[in-house]
């Protein structure tokens, strides 16, 4: 997973930075950007369909945070570790409270989950 910054201040030419975030995802479904955290700044969410080849046990749902103001370092948050085999997801607010909500489905699975954010300050949701 990777993410493309544009040339900054006193930068020469139109070539965007490569930033790796991840390289141990594998077969990456979805990708859905959304302020999960209500700070103003999207957080980059991806579905994960298999196992990866880091600790992740199994089929993923991931929340990424740009940790920088230039988003160049990445923190991940494993929300649903084996849960569902992310093959897309969306996100919204579902029950009206000001928060985004994220839905997944697994083809592999056979399930959809509704991850009902909590508004913590960890990034709790549940499930």
């Amino acid at each position: 997973m990777v993410v493309y910054t544009p040339p900054g201040l006193g930068q020469s030419g139109n070539i965007w930075t490569r930033h790796v975030i991840d390289e141990t995802l594998k077969w990456g479904h979805a990708v859905w950007t959304a302020d999960l955290d209500g700070d103003g700044t999207d957080e980059l969410i991806v579905g994960q369909r298999d196992p990866g080849t880091g600790p992740i046990a199994g089929q993923a749902y991931l929340s990424n945070r740009a940790t920088d103001e230039s988003a160049t370092k990445w923190e991940k948050i494993v929300v649903d570790d084996g849960g569902v085999a992310t093959e897309d997801l969306v996100a919204g607010d579902l029950n009206g409270d000001g928060r985004i909500d994220i839905v997944a489905g697994g083809r592999a699975t056979h399930n959809v989950r509704v991850y009902e954010n909590l508004g913590t300050a960890s990034g709790d949701v549940q499930k």
